[in-house]
């Protein structure tokens, strides 16, 4: 199978980089900046920025790893 990119790259997925999710982002304004746009549970308040900066790292790991897969689980 291959992933979006692998048309545009002939490069073979070697890894797999997994993003673990512990809320989902159900969009908006702000981009997930508001705690309103996550669908989480009450002890995960203040927790939000933390899966933003998981789902950057995941980003940009993939962005200097060509060969990479990223997958997000929850």
């Amino acid at each position: 199978m291959q992933h979006p990119t692998a048309a545009a790259s002939s490069e073979p997925i070697t890894r797999l980089i997994i993003v673990c999710c512990h809320a989902i982002w159900l969009g908006g304004p702000s981009h997930g900046r508001d705690e309103a746009e996550w669908a989480i549970e009450p002890f995960q308040r203040g927790e939000t920025p933390t899966f933003i900066e998981h789902i950057k790292a995941g980003l940009r790991i993939l962005s200097e790893e060509p060969d990479s897969l990223l997958v997000f689980s929850g």
